[in-house]
């Protein structure tokens, strides 16, 4: 049932001096009774209790300085060399750690390239309408309703008397209008608010769809190079029973083997000839996998030929905290969820109440056309409606049952949630130590069977044993060579679960926005936890995002011509996709500059999560230059259009806050350790093992390379000698944890017999340090 609290309707000069007392009570009353709003300030995320540390991280060794590993050998996970990089730092580019440049330029194309992430970013820029359109909701609606309308009769229904004639009229009616939907009980805030967390969730989605990705790429290209050895193994083993069987069949016209002899060896020589079309259908099912990851199409994609000795294997420091498991993105999802549950509940709620609205009008309105706008044509009226639903067989209460009961399950699901990245990541850390385990056992098992199978030829040919004793030290020595393939193999595949299922592969974000108790995972929380690496797998700083042009503020320049390539993730992925480009278009990159423009924002988002940039390539002179451009860059598998430059929006409406033409350098942001936003000041200070000093920049520069030589990444700062005067130190190292660089200074005067100490310094490159925090 619906009542009218208050409704009035004038034409000029029927103006009552109390009108505008009417009019102020209404929005008194509005204001009085936006009091009793049933929306709550505060929506809170529940604690969960979860350890402080993983239970199997305690399992794994102590990391010690040790000599860099053989070219073309895979590193030993227990006697690692080299430098610490403290975890936060380590895991939005965790991948690198491994040393591989072809596996960067895989995850690079990935994060530009790979369809699942563009389709992720563009829900993000269907949720932010959304968003947009909550929020427009809570707002009067302005209209301007324009009427011509030709009635009869004239004097509306029944007026005309029986035998009388029918007249008509013209009607012509102009005005404004504004109606506004009070927001007396919270439940448009609510809504907002709502929908607000939804467009957080989808963030959070895309986040997710990254981590993942990345984890696939990388455990992709693992099985690429498995495969690759796996195959060298096969290979090696068809031409050692090959000759075996030329051998044989030598002694066959001697009369110093058999028949069976020959036909036994002949049978291992197919067998094994029978393994290489199996293996090379696996190594090319995973490079078709890798080409859909990177958005390619199959056999588009052209890797090396090597194996997983190619890649460094990072050893894990122990005492690793669970509350970094908060950064994950699916988690922050799930955060997202039961945040916007909590929100609906209050929407809920506020639709048992009677809803006030409230609509105003004021025009000219007449007969005849030319009468309009003069003043005995005024009108205007204000209507305040109030809707009080009497009886609706328990509807909406339903819906506040029905809200409860899902934020009570998303509850018990983000509980969940977290518990089972507990389990993966405790399961990581247990694979990691147990595959090493393995490994170890494995190799020595491969070397006892090379061993045998040697000491079995040479008998054999002594005539000392059988033809089947050697055939089978010569299976059982290619069986566990193959095997220790295989544990290698899975070995990397427990680091990429472990890196993943840490939240590897984005920048660590603040609390979701809004009042209320939020999880945080800081860096402080976890200083002890650090990755090592080997010497010679450091991280380059060169041709490895350097150079970067991605102009935040400028106006493209009037009358050239852009390509429109799609949208990336945040300022990270501009990094990556600048990369690609260069890499595999150098020429064409010559010169030009990527313009991002912002696809959405999150409301109260107070300089968190990034939205998807649309992206730009400029400049061209001319239509045909760019569509030239464009037909290169589809050869490449990027997705093009060409645009005039007065198309795209200006750096007001949607450039990332920046000052106008100022360049964007992300020379820091692609490479291992630095977040693109840059370091805070608790960051600043590091700490470093310091092996040599001089008061000559040549000499220490020189002193530098000696050690670099030796497979430490050395480098060079300026610093302060005891007497004042300026002098250059050589450091290796930058380590957040002042016990890391005390542990490695030993290890160091241990194995070079040299002394080093741990010394605290400044991170700042503008010192002119050649190393970042991976190095």
């Amino acid at each position: 049932m619906r009542q009218t609290i208050f409704s009035r309707r004038a034409l000029a000069g029927q103006f009552k001096p109390n009108t505008l007392h009417t009019i102020l009570s209404i929005a008194l009353a509005g204001i009085t009774l936006a009091g009793c709003a049933v929306k709550r300030d505060r929506y809170d995320v529940p604690a969960v209790p979860i350890p402080a540390t993983f239970p199997k991280a305690a399992t794994l060794p102590l990391p010690a300085m040790a000599a860099p590993a053989r070219s073309g050998s895979a590193p030993d996970a227990g006697t690692p060399a080299g430098n610490a990089v403290a975890l936060d730092q380590a895991l939005p580019q965790w991948w690198r750690l491994l040393g591989s440049t072809e596996l960067n330029r895989l995850v690079d194309r990935a994060l530009s390239g790979n369809q699942d992430l563009r389709i992720a970013n563009l829900r993000i820029a269907q949720a932010t309408a959304r968003a947009k359109q909550a929020v427009s909701d809570q707002l009067p609606v302005i209209t301007a309703p324009l009427q011509a309308r030709r009635e009869a009769p004239a004097g509306g229904i029944a007026t005309v008397p029986a035998g009388g004639e029918v007249k008509s009229r013209d009607v012509y009616q102009i005005g404004l209008r504004g109606d506004w939907r009070v927001d007396v009980w919270g439940e448009r805030a609510a809504l907002a608010e709502s929908t607000d967390l939804q467009l957080w969730r989808t963030v959070f989605q895309r986040d997710e769809v990254r981590r993942t990705l990345i984890a696939n790429v990388v455990t992709g290209y693992i099985d690429y190079l498995s495969f690759n050895d796996r195959m060298e193994v096969a290979r090696e083993t068809d031409k050692a029973v090959s000759d075996m069987l030329e051998s044989i069949a030598a002694r066959l016209e001697k009369g110093d083997a058999t028949v069976i002899d020959m036909e036994q060896q002949r049978a291992a020589v197919y067998s094994v000839k029978a393994t290489i079309p199996a293996l090379q259908q696996q190594r090319d099912e995973a490079l078709n996998n890798l080409s859909f990851l990177l958005g390619a199409p199959p056999g588009s994609l052209k890797l090396t030929g090597k194996g997983l000795g190619s890649l460094s294997y990072p050893a894990v420091v122990p005492d690793v905290p669970s509350s970094l498991l908060l950064r994950r993105p699916d988690i922050r999802v799930m955060e997202a969820r039961l945040l916007a549950a909590d929100a609906d509940l209050d929407v809920a709620r506020a639709r048992l109440l009677p809803p006030l609205d409230v609509t105003a009008q004021a025009g000219f309105g007449s007969l005849f056309v030319s009468q309009m706008f003069e003043s005995h044509t005024l009108f205007w009226n204000v209507i305040a409606n109030l809707s009080a639903t009497i009886f609706d067989y328990g509807k909406r209460n339903r819906e506040i049952d029905f809200a409860k009961a899902l934020h009570e399950e998303l509850v018990e699901t983000y509980v969940r949630v977290i518990y089972s990245g507990i389990r993966e990541v405790d399961d990581a850390l247990n694979a990691i130590q147990l595959t090493r385990l393995r490994l170890d056992a494995q190799r020595e098992a491969a070397e006892a069977a090379r061993r045998s199978w040697e000491y079995s030829r040479e008998s054999y040919q002594a005539g000392s044993v059988d033809h089947l004793l050697m055939l089978d030290a010569e299976r059982t020595y290619h069986r566990n060579l193959d095997e220790q393939h295989n544990i290698d193999m899975l070995r990397y595949r427990a680091l990429v679960s472990l890196f993943s299922a840490l939240g590897g592969g984005l920048q660590a974000e603040g609390p979701l926005p809004g009042k209320g108790e939020r999880p945080t995972a800081s860096a402080d929380a976890y200083p002890g936890f650090a990755v090592v690496l080997q010497p010679d797998s450091a991280p380059s700083r060169t041709q490895d995002g350097l150079g970067l042009s991605v102009s935040l503020g400028s106006t493209p320049e009037s009358g050239t011509w852009l390509l429109e390539l799609g949208s990336v993730a945040d300022k990270l992925a501009l990094a990556t996709m600048w990369r690609d480009l260069k890499m595999r278009l150098p020429e064409l990159m010559e010169q030009r500059i990527l313009l991002p423009r912002k696809s959405g924002e999150a409301e109260k988002s107070g300089g968190g999560q990034e939205m998807p940039y649309q992206v730009f390539l400029a400049h061209f002179a001319s239509s045909a230059e760019a569509d030239a451009a464009c037909s290169l860059l589809r050869q490449s598998q990027y997705r093009c259009k060409v645009v005039a430059s007065g198309s795209i929006p200006t750096a007001a409406n949607g450039a990332p806050s920046a000052p106008a033409d100022e360049p964007y350098a992300l020379r820091i942001a692609p490479e291992l350790g630095l977040p693109a936003g840059g370091i805070t000041a608790a960051a600043r200070t590091v700490y470093a093992v310091e092996i040599g000093r001089s008061g000559s920049r040549q000499e220490a520069a020189a002193l530098a390379e000696s050690w670099k030589d030796k497979g430490y990444n050395a480098y060079v700062t300026p610093m302060t000698e005891d007497d004042g005067l300026p002098g250059f130190a050589v450091r290796f190292g930058q380590l957040q944890s002042e016990d890391q660089a005390v542990m490695l200074a030993q290890a160091f005067t241990e194995r070079e017999g040299k002394p080093a100490r741990s010394v605290r310094q400044s991170l700042s490159f503008a010192q002119g340090a050649d190393g970042g925090l991976g190095q």
